[in-house]
């Protein structure tokens, strides 16, 4: 009797080239409140990459923030416009592979830390029957209530839930593809577990480090200016300027470290950190005293400030963490 073979494939970054739960929130929401919402978030997403918080409570968090309350017929119709969108973004590579399986007369299954809401249609369009993703809790309304019915399908629980499906584990020869360490377990447990590379676009490790760098500067320009903003209506301006960096500071060395660059904390990167940050912060000052002293508004100064500080301190940031 011939072996059963079964293939497992995860599906943000190994069928698709970007994670979907953004994309969706996106086209769900629209980039505007999208963006404000992850600034809104922030904390949360911060204390996850700092490993504070686990990755299905921010998950849960975020879901939370945008899509409590909608009725599930609407979310449900969301999802299945949006897995038409899901083909732009596909890792076509992965996909042939997929498809070479099923000629071959292999079950596919899809296993998925994504909503099973927007991964199934897709799935279904490309003739993969067996989908397994996280799922969401509806209310006796039809409303998300923003929690998760299912465990958050990620790690040991896609061996869990791939087990619930197909528990006689002798009776067939298993392979998996995944991408990240939300797979681990799983392509541990296969048979055959295929690490799958991102595409080019993704593999500059300089490209990659400007985008880190700027969602990370993103995070410490808002907490700067907020915190700007609120001290300079109390004190003076450059009392505000140096409360605000030095909050920002604290918050910035931590993420820049451990998700800009992936290095580790040290007293040697730690003091050219802070020294860069001393020539960008002697900027800042120059800087802001020059627009306030020609009459711009205590408030609004800082704006311009930081825009022509930010990119002069990626060069000096990088140089001293890299280096160091």
């Amino acid at each position: 009797m011939k072996e059963r073979i079964i293939v497992v494939f995860d599906f943000d970054g190994t069928l698709t080239c970007k994670d979907t739960l953004w994309e969706f929130i996106k086209f769900a929401k629209g980039k505007w409140q999208f963006y404000v919402g992850i600034i809104i978030c922030s904390p949360i997403l911060i204390a996850f990459l700092l490993r504070i918080m686990q990755n299905d409570k921010a998950k849960q968090f975020v879901f939370r923030y945008f899509f409590k309350g909608m009725p599930y017929r609407t979310f449900k119709q969301l999802g299945e416009q949006f897995s038409s969108r899901i083909d732009n973004i596909v890792n076509k590579h992965t996909l042939d592979i997929l498809k070479q399986h099923s000629h071959n007369g292999a079950t596919i299954y899809v296993i998925s830390a994504s909503i099973t809401e927007w991964v199934e249609p897709w799935c279904k369009a490309h003739h993969v029957s067996h989908v397994l993703g996280t799922q969401i809790e509806i209310s006796k309304e039809q409303r998300l209530t923003g929690r998760f019915q299912s465990q958050n399908c990620y790690g040991i629980e896609k061996v869990n839930r791939f087990l619930s499906h197909e528990p006689f584990r002798e009776f067939y020869h298993l392979i998996a593809y995944g991408d990240s360490e939300g797979d681990k377990e799983l392509l541990a447990f296969a048979d055959e577990g295929y690490y799958v590379i991102k595409d080019n676009r993704i593999k500059n490790p300089n490209a990659q480090e400007i985008l880190r760098f700027g969602i990370v500067g993103c995070i410490a320009v808002f907490i700067q200016f907020i915190v700007y903003y609120t001290l300079v209506n109390h004190v003076n301006h450059n009392i505000a300027l140096l409360g605000s960096y030095a909050i920002s500071l604290a918050i910035n060395y931590l993420l820049t470290t451990s998700f800009t660059f992936h290095v580790k904390p040290s007293k040697r990167n730690g003091i050219g950190f802070l020294g860069s940050h001393l020539v960008n912060f002697t900027l800042q000052y120059l800087l802001l005293n020059l627009f306030v002293l020609i009459n711009m508004n205590e408030q609004h100064a800082i704006i311009p400030v930081l825009m022509l500080c930010v990119p002069i301190n990626f060069i000096l940031v990088r140089h001293f963490i890299k280096k160091l």
